[in-house]
């Protein structure tokens, strides 16, 4: 198949790892794949040259830009003719509605939502909901994201559908040889590793995290909590950081793509979040056979098997959250590797990209199929 994706922009996102990832599986397969950002690609450029997979831009910097870049999506589509499109984020599920009518090119659309926070932007909700008849499908990554996109844009539910994100098994895996490299590498070797992965965004909640780990630090002076990304908030949580006295206990090591190895350097994970769809994060963590921390936000509990593979707490409380944290901390190692293997086994079954991919090829397949 041809298949073209597009999507708001490339970083490191969750959204942006979830392309890569079905990116990567469809061209090991066969299929013809191309990307389209509305955005310059600030990230992931040479991970999508290594799979031969060329990405285009449309820069749309502001709404004037948008004639333009209609006219260049038209281009695209009209050059790659592609069997099927799909536009994942906001503003890529925008453009791909408008492109229908501007490309008049006979092709299916699916449009995926990752964001759960529907409803609380009215011009986008009419938008969508006068847009729907474009998508031939539209899937969400959560059940709060599928009851909210339903219940806010009056999409019929014959045409969404709730799909799990997924993660490569494969690539993100317990590996002790590399845990020993690189905590030599960090001089880690002797402490207890806490990690968080996300962006530094309100969303990811982090200074209840810091509370948190500032109560956590006093009890264990062995531990150190890496946090790993970047944002608009990094300069006031590096102040906290240095205000709280944390320096050297909070380590801040911006975006890595290492991410892998620094997984297999932690003994545990945190997820401080104030709201979620379905982490990419919070799946390479448990696939990396980690115990877990997290809010018990948007899908993070089809993650999180409360003291079975980690705790799940309140958001927003960092009191509980350090509790939880705590009795981590406090577990043996045996048992911290049993919660860890609940997390991998978890992850084989329900989240594997090798499965999950078969399933959206499916989907496209039949979506095609009534071309």
């Amino acid at each position: 198949m041809r298949i073209l994706f597009l999507i708001t922009g490339l970083d490191y996102g969750g959204a942006e790892k979830l392309l890569f990832t079905i990116s990567s599986y469809f061209v090991k397969k066969g299929h013809n794949v191309k990307v389209v950002t509305l955005l310059q690609p600030q990230a992931l450029i040479k991970e999508f040259s290594s799979l031969n997979v060329q990405v285009e831009t449309l820069h749309l910097n502001g709404f004037l830009n948008v004639p333009k870049a209609l006219m260049r999506y038209k281009e695209i589509v009209y050059n790659f003719q592609p069997d099927i499109v799909h536009a994942h984020m906001v503003h890529a599920n925008i453009l791909s509605r408008l492109g229908i009518k501007v490309t008049q090119e006979k092709y299916p659309l699916i449009n995926t939502v990752h964001d759960p926070s529907y409803g609380t932007n009215r011009l986008r909700n009419f938008f969508f909901r006068f847009t729907n008849r474009y998508t031939n499908l539209i899937t969400t990554i959560s059940k709060e994201s599928f009851d909210n996109y339903i219940r806010y844009t009056k999409a019929p539910v014959s045409k969404v559908i709730y799909m799990d994100n997924f993660v490569d098994v494969d690539f993100f895996k317990k590996d002790e040889g590399i845990a020993n490299v690189y905590r030599k590498k960090l001089k880690l070797e002797e402490k207890f590793v806490w990690i968080s992965i996300g962006r530094l965004y309100e969303q990811k909640d982090y200074p209840n995290l810091i509370r948190a780990y500032e109560r956590l630090a006093k009890d264990n002076e062995g531990s150190v909590l890496l946090i790993v990304g970047r944002g608009p908030l990094e300069e006031e949580l590096k102040a906290m950081i240095k205000q709280k006295g944390l320096s050297g206990r909070i380590i801040m090591l911006g975006v890595r793509n290492d991410i892998r190895e620094l997984l297999n350097v932690a003994d545990a994970y945190v997820m401080s979040s104030a709201w979620e769809g379905q982490p990419i994060a919070l799946l390479e963590a448990a696939a990396s056979g980690l115990p877990i921390v997290a809010t018990n936000v948007g899908g993070n509990h089809t993650v999180v098997s409360d003291q079975e593979n980690g705790f799940l707490v309140k958001s927003n409380d960092s009191g509980e959250l350090y509790k939880k944290m705590k009795l981590i901390e406090l577990q043996d190692t045996s048992t911290r590797n049993k919660m860890g293997d609940c997390s991998r086994a978890l992850v084989e079954k329900k989240y594997s990209a090798n499965v999950m991919t078969d399933k959206l090829l499916a989907l496209y397949q039949h979506e095609a199929a009534k071309k």
